[in-house]
Formats: C-alpha cells, sequence, structure tokens
C-alpha cells in the first residue's frame, strides 16, 4: 500500500524520463525521414572498363596497370557478362606465360550481381558476407550498367556522415 504522497512521488521521477525518451523517439524518427537512401546507382562506377573472355592474361595486366583497377567485368562475344577477374584471381598465374592464358580459364564464373537500386547497405552485407570487394551492377533488363567496389563505398563514407547510408 502505498500513500498519496508517495505515488505522486513516482509520478514525478517517472513522467520526466517518458517525456525524455518520447523527446528522443521523436528525434529519431525525424532524422530518419531526413535521410536520403543511398543506392547502386549513386555510388558505382558507370560504364565500366570490360574485358572479354578471349582476351589473355596479359592484357589484364596491362589494363590493370593503365587504369589502377583491381576488378573487371568479363563480357562474352554478345556483350553479356560471364564472369569477373580480380588482381586475387591472377595471383597463381603470374609466373606463367601471360600471353597463352585466357581469362576465360581463370575467371570467376559465378558472378554476383545487384540491381541499380539496391540499397548501399544491402551491397555492404553482401560484400562482408561473400567476401568480396566488388559487384558489379546491372539494370532491370540484366544489362551491366556499372560496378561497385569497396573503395567506392569507404570513399564516400569518408566524405560524408556515414549514418546517411544505413537507413
Amino acid at each position: 500500500e502505498h500513500s498519496v504522497d508517495e505515488e505522486r512521488s513516482r509520478q514525478t521521477i517517472v513522467n520526466p524520463n517518458r517525456s525524455k525518451i518520447n523527446s528522443y523517439a521523436k528525434q529519431d524518427k525525424d532524422l530518419k525521414q531526413n535521410r536520403k537512401t543511398y543506392f547502386a546507382t549513386d555510388l558505382m562506377s558507370k560504364s565500366p572498363k570490360c574485358l572479354y573472355t578471349s582476351d589473355t592474361l596479359k592484357t589484364v595486366l596491362d589494363c590493370m596497370k593503365k587504369y589502377n583497377y583491381r576488378h573487371f567485368p568479363i563480357m562474352n562475344s554478345e556483350e553479356r557478362l560471364v564472369g569477373i577477374i580480380s588482381d586475387r584471381d591472377i595471383l597463381i598465374h603470374l609466373h606463367k606465360d601471360h600471353s597463352k592464358i585466357f581469362i576465360n580459364d581463370i575467371m570467376t564464373k559465378e558472378v554476383l550481381t545487384a540491381i541499380e537500386h539496391t540499397r548501399i547497405q544491402d551491397i555492404s552485407k553482401i560484400m562482408l558476407h561473400e567476401k568480396i570487394n566488388s559487384l558489379p551492377i546491372i539494370s532491370s533488363e540484366h544489362v551491366l550498367v556499372g560496378i561497385i567496389t569497396q573503395t567506392d563505398i569507404l570513399n564516400y563514407v569518408t566524405k560524408s556522415n556515414p549514418i546517411d547510408l544505413w537507413i
């Protein structure tokens, strides 16, 4: 049994906290409403430099040096995405004759992709979970339109408020 004075004292203690919690919840809701959601199309490199299944390791190495890229989408003769090659894929072949090794033989053939309107948060989760450093971006018609790399995401995060990415 509580006296009337004890009950008033407890209400005085509880009510300010509820007010603060409601205030924080309102601020959080307002902040979320004012944030922009970022998608692949916002950060990706558009019209990426592609290589072809018939290209050689020499071509890959020359392009990596020329463009300072570590990943290249690989296209077939019908201009369809069929693979991806990265600096990791070529390491075990560096001691061989570069002009006799074809991309088709060393590329990663099972390529994960994302569509243009995939949230950056989701792309980041995929990259972390799959332990990959890049993700080709395709249109709704399954046409390659870009590539996003961990470097693209990190560059953006260092130039802006990282919270904006995680809606």
